[in-house]
């Protein structure tokens, strides 16, 4: 039996009209169907003190906050907009401040070790995917046939399920092609799939990723190899932009991590200061 306030239902049908994934959608609504059945009323009458509440009773960790905070405060701006309420119990949530991390990119030895070492064509093509064209676990998992264009030149991939719905045009080295053609691209639908054609979940490419690295003895995530190809770009290339498109990231802020990993050229300068 679905226990959800109408609010929520009205809500959740607001978000797949605004065209959001559904793995999007599944985010938001788990969050706020937990804040209101642990306050054992319907969400829409929260106060700020009682989400106050129930956001320090779970300890979470900045960004989870924020990103729990970040859901709250849209479902209030949507019952704003749609007079359901009169204030908005979320502007005096306090958001945490967000430090951005540096990369911490695979180091190419170890690339190369995961690759040599990688037990099938599929987890070399997935490593090639992630290291070589920047891809995150979300977009190998949601990788189709018809995204791959092969036989144009330069060959490209169209990601079109990006983080953000951002849509993105990679270009494909030679050796990106080999790896997929050898674990085979098919006539249709998923690239990676199980024995019933269903597409792998995000989670799955993680998983899969991250235990062939540990049993190479690399202590890295799968993450770190999307870190290495946007560390790559940047060196090569000196540009932050180029590297923003190429990352897929919205903000150059987010890029702009990157050029802290171009310790070459940093050594470069700083050799010659003074002199």
């Amino acid at each position: 039996m679905d226990e959800r306030s109408s609010e929520l239902h009205e809500y959740r049908d607001e978000l797949g009209r605004r065209a959001l994934r559904q793995t999007s959608i599944d985010k938001a609504m788990s969050v706020l169907v937990r804040v209101e059945h642990a306050l054992g009323h319907p969400l829409i009458d929260a106060t700020t003190l009682e989400l106050r509440d129930w956001l320090d009773k779970l300890d979470l960790a900045a960004k989870t906050r924020y990103a729990y905070i970040s859901h709250l405060s849209s479902f209030w701006r949507w019952a704003l907009a749609e007079e359901r309420v009169t204030k908005n119990p979320t502007i005096r949530l306090s958001r945490p401040k967000l430090r951005p991390g540096l990369p911490r990119p695979v180091p190419p030895n170890d690339l190369a070790l995961l690759l040599a070492m990688a037990p099938n064509a599929e987890m070399r093509a997935m490593i090639t995917l992630a290291a070589h064209a920047g891809l995150r676990c979300m977009e190998i998992a949601a990788l189709r046939s018809d995204e791959i264009m092969q036989h144009i030149n330069p060959p490209v991939l169209v990601i079109t399920h990006g983080k953000g719905d951002k849509p993105r045009i990679v270009p494909i080295s030679e050796a990106t092609i080999e790896a997929l053609r050898a674990h085979g691209i098919p006539a249709y639908g998923p690239l990676f799939h199980d024995a019933r054609g269903k597409a792998y979940t995000p989670a799955r490419v993680s998983h899969e990723l991250r235990d062939h690295m540990h049993a190479c003895g690399v202590e890295a995530s799968a993450h770190q190899l999307r870190h290495a190809f946007g560390t790559e770009v940047y060196r090569r290339s000196g540009d932050l932009r180029l590297t923003q498109e190429l990352m897929g990231h919205s903000s150059p802020s987010t890029t702009a991590g990157y050029t802290a990993w171009s310790q070459d050229r940093a050594a470069s300068v700083v050799a010659t200061l003074f002199t």
